[in-house]
């Protein structure tokens, strides 16, 4: 499995990075999980995936962090 952690604040009321990034892989049909903190996503594909099927995983969870990291990055800017 993997685990990336994640850092930064989006704001009181905000949905915290995982929940972002774990919003937007679903939204691209790939369920990963947020851990119990909030600040990482665990992802665990079966032994038996495909190359295809890693391509697709790859592709959403690089979809799914670029909108965590805009959130943020919208969060800093002045």
């Amino acid at each position: 499995h993997w685990t990336i952690e994640l850092r930064g604040d989006c704001g009181p009321g905000a949905p915290a990075p995982a929940e972002r990034v774990v919003g937007a892989a679903l939204d691209a049909g790939v369920l990963i999980a947020a851990g119990g903190d909030e600040a990482s996503v665990f992802i665990a594909p079966p032994l038996n995936v495909a190359d295809s099927e890693m391509d697709v995983i790859l592709r959403a969870l690089d979809r799914a962090l670029s909108v965590a990291d805009a959130a943020l990055s919208e969060r800093q800017e002045p």
